[in-house]
């Protein structure tokens, strides 16, 4: 390979790194909320680390946006509960992310273990859903 297709490369490899940090960019205050509703439920904060599987699925499922609305259900949220689910984890249907944090961290553990097994189903399915 040529050191112009060597330099090409390091360059799109560079630019794609920068992309995918902006594209998973977590307001601060967001991050403070998961990491005190990881505590607050028991599960390792390592679930809410930056980066981490959990916000690309809530990035994809709401744009992280606790008060996002799928126009042809009920689903709600930054997790994007159905109204029928959020009795089931502890929280009334609600835009508070503290109380969508914390039935959201519930529902993953419950369900799927942890967030990567929750984005690996998330990304199986089409359409997406998990």
């Amino acid at each position: 390979m040529t050191a112009m297709r060597w330099l090409a490369l390091g360059v799109m490899t560079a630019v794609g790194a920068l992309l995918a940090y902006f594209a998973l960019r977590v307001p601060p205050s967001l991050q403070q909320i998961a990491l005190d509703a990881a505590r607050d439920v028991g599960v390792p904060e390592s679930w809410v680390a930056a980066g981490s599987d959990l916000w690309r699925l809530l990035k994809r499922e709401s744009n992280l946006n606790p008060r996002a609305q799928n126009p042809t259900s009920t689903a709600y949220g930054l997790f994007q509960f159905l109204d029928k689910t959020w009795p089931q984890y502890g929280e009334p249907k609600t835009d508070d992310p503290r109380a969508q944090f914390r039935a959201g961290l519930r529902y993953i553990r419950a369900r799927y273990g942890d967030p990567a097994r929750a984005w690996a189903f998330w990304q199986a399915q089409r359409p997406h859903w998990y």
